[in-house]
């Protein structure tokens, strides 16, 4: 089965609700389905650890014990376009880290619903 790229116009659409939903639905199928938020803005401290809201729903969702690297590879704390929050935390955003956890994560499932961090078109690095 191919994978899933769950994207909105905007913040606050309904990604994550259409991201998790999908991710049940395709589990009572019996397919074996993983979520990916690659790129993560707004995020709180929890056991020294960024820990952002969609992200936790995502793995609550999917239930099963998984790396949040692996579902979450890049997670900011400011809730802004991800290109600014890398820049505000001298961080940058690697791409080939994306797709390191992406492909680890579709070698072990049958599909990953990979769901897209603010609007279509927000920039996810400066040079990306």
């Amino acid at each position: 089965m191919k994978s899933f790229f769950i994207t909105g116009t905007d913040t606050e659409i309904g990604k994550t609700f259409i991201t998790c939903g999908l991710l049940v639905a395709l589990r009572g199928r019996s397919v074996n389905a993983a979520p990916m938020k690659p790129i993560a803005a707004g995020a709180v401290q929890q056991d020294g650890v960024n820990a952002n809201e969609d992200v936790r729903a995502l793995m609550a969702t999917y239930g099963k014990p998984i790396a949040a690297s692996l579902i979450n590879p890049y997670c900011f704390t400011e809730a802004i376009a991800p290109h600014i929050a890398a820049e505000h935390e001298r961080r940058a955003v690697d791409l080939s880290v994306v797709e390191t956890a992406y492909k680890t994560l579709r070698a072990s499932h049958d599909t990953v619903l990979v769901e897209g961090a603010g609007g279509f078109l927000v920039p996810l690095s400066a040079a990306e």
